[in-house]
């Protein structure tokens, strides 16, 4: 019988996917692509999803590669990428 696991790998810059089946002694493992918008009205499959989100004026939310091409251009205000890392600098400098 072949067993099969899912991982999820949510990463300061990316995420990724994982599929790892094994059958008696042997075991393969796969990187799965992510369907996603690519900010130019059309879809991407990619190995990762970019950890970024954009929120635009109008309430609109947008995460990975949609994100990462309309949110710098639009509003880069409205753009978040690296939260953990900008958290983790702020709780070492005593901003919170």
């Amino acid at each position: 019988m072949t067993e099969v696991y899912l991982g999820i790998d949510l990463g300061t810059t990316t995420t990724l996917i994982a599929k790892a089946s094994q059958d008696k002694d042997f075991i393969e493992v796969k990187i799965l692509d992510i369907p996603q918008q690519d900010g130019h009205q059309g879809e991407v499959k990619l190995s990762y999803l970019p950890s970024v989100a954009y929120l635009n004026r109008a309430g609109n939310f947008s995460v990975g590669r949609e994100a990462e091409v309309i949110g710098p251009e639009e509003d880069p205000s409205r753009f978040v990428r690296a939260v953990k890392r900008q958290k983790a600098y702020e709780k070492n400098c005593g901003y919170y």
